[in-house]
């Protein structure tokens, strides 16, 4: 049976992918496609169709936000126009508002999370003066990726590149990522 999953973005695309090679290096997806951003979600509605059509699965991962209702509002359009059904998981853990990025916060190795104590202080710093545009949390992932690598391997700081399977920066078996994982073990036991 084939599979697509849809994700909003290059560094959903990696993280998922990485995950399910550190459940089973054997399972193959045959497309994890990032659509830049879940509004563009209606212009997949035919490769969606195909896949149903063939007896394939869609699965959706996109980022809670603060207000997932617009999000399940266009899954759930996407379903009855269709008449198939799309399983859907949201980011960090299914049930909690935010975003990949505050599930990679969750995971990042414990050992360094001073890192994450220093960025805290300079956006403290910066806070005080109204000047100053405070860094979001992309750019503290970005900052805690350049901080622990080398610059040999400054390559795997950008998003599409990044190793979530590297020991040294990410710990993917935080319990932070065991509703993900759940949910990936579900598109693996149904096929």
């Amino acid at each position: 049976m084939s599979i697509s999953i849809y994700v909003e973005g290059p560094a959903d695309k990696k993280f998922i992918s990485d995950v399910i090679k550190h459940l089973n290096p054997q399972i193959k997806i045959d497309e994890i496609i990032a659509i830049d951003g879940y509004t563009n979600l209606f212009k997949f509605e035919n490769n969606i169709s195909l896949r149903n059509d063939f007896g394939g699965r869609n699965f959706i991962v996109f980022d809670a936000d603060e207000n997932i209702s617009d999000k399940i509002y266009e899954i759930k359009r996407i379903n009855n126009k269709l008449n198939c059904k799309i399983e859907y998981f949201f980011f960090p853990d299914n049930s909690d508002t935010g975003d990949l990025e505050d599930l990679l916060i969750k995971i990042i190795n414990p050992e360094h999370k001073v890192v994450l104590d220093c960025f805290e202080n300079y956006q403290n710093c910066l806070s005080k003066n109204n000047n100053y545009t405070l860094p979001n949390k992309k750019a503290l992932i970005y900052a805690y990726c350049e901080a622990l690598l080398s610059k040999k391997d400054s390559k795997y700081i950008k998003e599409s590149n990044r190793d979530y399977l590297n020991e040294k920066l990410w710990n993917i078996n935080a319990t932070a990522l065991n509703p993900l994982k759940e949910f990936l073990k579900e598109i693996f036991i149904k096929n």
